[in-house]
């Protein structure tokens, strides 16, 4: 596995641990994969906006 992958995985695992509830720790990721271009489809109208 490569260093960015590992480094990847223990940031989003961060993100989760911190998060209150599992909207707010999918909503945390997205933000941050949208920054890049990658699109996350969550599958929840309401947290895509819709």
């Amino acid at each position: 596995m490569g260093y960015e992958t590992k480094v990847i995985l223990k940031a989003i695992v961060h993100l989760m641990k911190r998060s209150k509830d599992l909207d707010e720790a999918i909503r945390l990721v997205t933000d941050i994969a949208n920054a890049e271009d990658v699109i996350i489809d969550t599958g929840n109208e309401k947290q895509d906006g819709k």
